[in-house]
């Protein structure tokens, strides 16, 4: 169960509003293309979507093949509904930073508003974004932040 619990906390999903909302890719610090930015934001947006629909299913369903086959679904309702509970309200992200780390990896820091901000790591499979892994920001210190999360993968 600590296993689990880990890796649900490492690896939680999260995002949520309209595309509409969101910021344009152009502002956004650090190294992304605006074509990799635009669709990692489009990921993570689309996963929001489904947190506020409350539809664990489909927010699991942006999640990378590892995380999917340690996760089950129910486990992914839980843990967002005890730890993650502002993602099923609709929050509007506010992208901070795109860091592209290769061709198969970005790192993207996400805050919203009342809420803590969310570090995301997705990674490139079969084709499109997925998120790897997720968690809750702590300090300022942005950069290696995201190349932290990155490590619990």
């Amino acid at each position: 169960m600590r296993k689990e619990s880990s890796v649900i906390i490492v690896a939680v999903l999260i995002a949520g509003c309209s595309k509409a909302e969101a910021p344009s890719t152009g502002s956004i610090p650090g190294n992304c293309v605006p074509e990799i930015a635009t669709v990692t934001q489009n990921v993570i947006e689309d996963q929001l979507a489904a947190f506020g629909n409350e539809d664990f299913e489909l927010a699991r369903s942006f999640s990378s093949r590892i995380f999917r086959s340690n996760v089950t679904t129910d486990a992914f309702d839980r843990t967002i509904r005890a730890d993650y509970a502002f993602l099923l309200s609709n929050p509007i992200p506010d992208y901070q930073e795109c860091l592209l780390t290769d061709n198969s990896r970005v790192g993207m820091t996400v805050s919203f508003e009342n809420a803590p901000s969310v570090l995301y790591q997705l990674v490139n499979e079969d084709g499109g974004w997925r998120i790897d892994v997720a968690g809750i920001a702590q300090g300022q210190g942005q950069n290696n932040q995201v190349n932290e999360v990155g490590r619990f993968a």
